[in-house]
């Protein structure tokens, strides 16, 4: 024990040498991600982004209050566009919020009674509610989009119907061209000027849904952890171990492999919390300063600060991970360049399945069923359970924890490898 103990000072004096340096880097990548963050956040909320390939459920409420509404919703499932990305269903208005919540839909339509007869008579009194989850900018997106080609086909069929004015005109013996042309007209902005009136037919709104976040915080947690993770990148110049004649002389004076790996993992804890210590006031008042607004850490309310302290004081957990897969990644280099090349991949290859740069909701159905194998996709969920509890909270803390003792494990594991492979 004693000299498990001298070694993890030994080491952690070492390590802080490194301190100014991953500290001014971290400082700097700090900065690069707040920026990613802030233009992550914007082009999730604006209309002119959006997956293409994304498939949206759309509960509808009411559909059986009109025979009129019945048959449109079974021609707009006809369209093209329709059928690739928003697939109706009919719901009550119980179970819809309640999928709404659960995360099983991605939007639902409420239509009170009366509404379609009031439409067709060219009131617009009674309006019809549009619910989006708050999480689901995407969905916005693609509704709009819908809409858009819906009305753009419309258009085009005014178009072709304005032809057919003109040729009944004609049959007529209507022979001025220029009357003719002005009657299309009359007619093409008479139907458009009936669809913009419609403009107000809907009102939003957005519900909370268990366990989901604002796009806003979600790309927080997701920036988060991959300052964590690039974090193992900046110090793996300094940690790779290429020299064992220590390790040998430990483990021949009684100090074994695991008793190594846990001093050195220490350690690196030590660096990678006290360099959280300086940072988390630091870009907490950064995200303070942005004009963006992470609704479950209080808005920029004078709160704001204190819940995003608690925020990282309570991803320790995560922590705790990443310096794990660190030092397995440390064990497993043979040399400086190629450790620091594999830490910076596995990073970028982690974060992606992970669903750090994306959500993985938008990924294809093959890449979201391997994602759970990641150690990182249960991180990120747990990062999202500090902001808003959800059925995936306990089960990620639970695997976090499981996948950094197997980590520690194949490390001391990869230690006695290579401490006999020198022999």
């Amino acid at each position: 024990m004693r000299r498990f103990f001298t070694y993890t000072i030994v080491e952690t004096k070492r390590i802080f040498r490194l301190y100014p340096a991953v500290l001014t880097m971290a400082l700097l990548l700090s900065l690069v991600l707040g920026a990613l963050l802030y233009t992550a956040s914007v082009s999730a909320n604006n209309l002119s982004t959006g997956s293409e390939d994304e498939r949206l459920s759309v509960g509808i409420v009411g559909l059986d209050s009109s025979p009129y509404l019945s048959l449109g919703i079974s021609l707009l499932k006809t369209m093209d566009s329709s059928r690739t990305e928003v697939e109706f269903t009919e719901l009550s208005e119980e179970e819809a919020l309640s999928k709404l919540q659960a995360g099983e839909l991605a939007a639902a339509v409420l239509i009170p009674e009366g509404t379609i007869e009031k439409l067709l008579s060219g009131r617009t009194d009674l309006k019809m509610k549009l619910l989006l989850p708050m999480r689901s900018a995407g969905a916005g997106t693609i509704l709009v989009r819908e809409a858009a080609r819906a009305i753009s086909d419309l258009i085009a069929s005014m178009e072709a119907n304005s032809y057919t004015l003109a040729d009944f005109y004609t049959e007529m013996g209507v022979t001025n061209p220029y009357d003719i042309s002005d009657a299309q007209t009359d007619l093409l902005v008479h139907s458009i000027n009936k669809i913009l009136k419609r403009g107000d037919l809907f009102t939003m709104e957005k519900i909370k849904t268990q366990g989901s976040l604002t796009i806003e915080s979600y790309y927080l947690t997701a920036m988060f952890l991959l300052l964590v993770l690039l974090s193992g990148v900046l110090c793996a110049a300094y940690a790779i171990r290429t020299d064992y004649a220590l390790p040998s002389l430990l483990k021949i004076r009684g100090l074994g492999e695991m008793g190594q790996i846990l001093a050195e993992y220490i350690s690196l804890l030590s660096l990678l919390l006290s360099i959280g210590l300086v940072l988390l006031p630091l870009t907490g008042w950064g995200l303070s300063q942005m004009p963006i607004r992470f609704s479950e850490l209080g808005g920029h309310s004078p709160d704001f600060l204190r819940n995003y302290c608690l925020f990282g004081l309570k991803s320790i957990p995560v922590v705790l991970l990443a310096g794990a897969i660190d030092l397995f990644l440390y064990e497993i280099a043979d040399s400086t360049i190629s450790g620091v090349l594999l830490q910076f991949l596995v990073t970028i290859a982690l974060s992606y399945v992970s669903g750090i740069f994306y959500p993985v909701n938008t990924f294809p159905a093959a890449v979201r069923k391997i994602a759970p194998f990641f150690p990182t996709r249960h991180a990120l969920l747990y990062l999202g359970g500090l902001l808003n509890p959800g059925p995936d909270f306990l089960p990620a803390v639970r695997i976090t924890f499981a996948f950094t003792a197997v980590f520690l494990i194949l490390t001391a594991l990869m230690r006695r490898k290579n401490l006999e492979g020198r022999h």
